[in-house]
């Protein structure tokens, strides 16, 4: 990456208000051709106005301030319920944790997190009951707000995307990136229209990996391979970033990719992983991998690529 726009995005970083990075070492950087990207909770997250409006038409009031701090309790909820938690994550015999790339492919936990794809794909429908208590709606309440999130999450129901509202510095991070010639794409497990509903709240162009498309869903590695196939990079020099233990940092080690964890909360405390609490904290841990030479044309190539 350029260095001016590094140090100015690493800096917006760790200057944020709120965000206490201060504490935390600058890395080495890791020598990088392509940057994944999970989509929700680590490019956009529900519109916090789109939710509170379709809850109060049904007579439930949220305060729409409250949705981004609600997703990323819901998702550690989540983890949770799956066994993944710090603890489990700096545990060296299972997939959260750092081990050789030629070893990851092999361990038993990464067989544990790629047979766990049924369980990790019943949880979806479970992320709104994980969510919604969050918002402060109370359990008498819960059925009927579970029939306004059902009813606003699809789209061709709805008329409108949910999953809208960027994530702070989503684009700025993404064209920095790409700039510095490091491939871009997004692996999300989805529904078979992630691309085109990333498109319509400002993300068109992006390569997309949906769940549905490649026939495999994070945590399962063969997502991640065909990612990297579309990316023309190797495991050894991509990073996966996404917001939950169990379907990114899990996958991508299962696929011998380095995960680095979107912990906005600072929630996670493992050491065997790296972590961001903003997307321009990415910055701070990788470069460009590239020739100096080949990165322009391969930037122009990435950002010509559509669905």
């Amino acid at each position: 990456m350029d260095a001016e726009t590094c140090a100015a995005l690493t800096a917006g970083a760790i200057t944020r208000a709120g965000d206490s990075l201060q504490s935390e070492p600058v890395t080495a950087r890791i020598p990088c051709r392509a940057v994944l990207l999970d989509a929700g909770g680590v490019i956009v997250l529900p519109d916090r106005h789109l939710l509170a409006g379709a809850l109060a038409r049904a007579g439930i009031d949220i305060d729409p301030a409250a949705v981004p701090r609600a997703h990323y309790l819901a998702v550690r909820t989540l983890d949770r319920a799956l066994g993944y938690t710090a603890e489990r994550a700096t545990d060296p015999t299972n997939a959260c944790a750092t081990t050789p790339a030629t070893a990851r492919a092999t361990t038993p936990a990464t067989a544990r997190a790629t047979d766990r794809n049924t369980t990790l794909a019943a949880t979806r429908a479970d992320y709104p009951r994980a969510l919604l208590p969050q918002l402060g709606i109370v359990r008498g309440r819960m059925a009927e707000a579970l029939e306004v999130w059902e009813r606003i999450a699809d789209r061709g129901r709805f008329g409108q995307v949910l999953w809208r509202e960027p994530t702070p510095g989503a684009t700025t991070t993404i064209d920095a990136l790409r700039r510095a010639g490091i491939a871009v794409l997004i692996v999300t497990n989805s529904d078979g229209h992630a691309a085109e509903n990333l498109a319509a709240c400002g993300f068109a162009g992006i390569p997309t990996v949906d769940s549905t498309l490649v026939g495999f869903a994070k945590p399962d590695a063969r997502i991640f391979h065909a990612a990297l196939a579309r990316a023309g990079a190797t495991a050894a020099e991509t990073v996966h970033v996404g917001d939950t233990l169990a379907n990114d940092v899990a996958g991508a080690c299962a696929a011998g990719i380095t995960p680095i964890h979107f912990d906005p909360r600072r929630a996670c405390r493992a050491r065997e992983h790296f972590h961001v609490r903003s997307l321009p904290g990415i910055c701070r841990h990788v470069r460009s991998s590239a020739p100096r030479s080949a990165r322009a044309g391969r930037a122009s190539s990435m950002a010509s690529q559509t669905e």
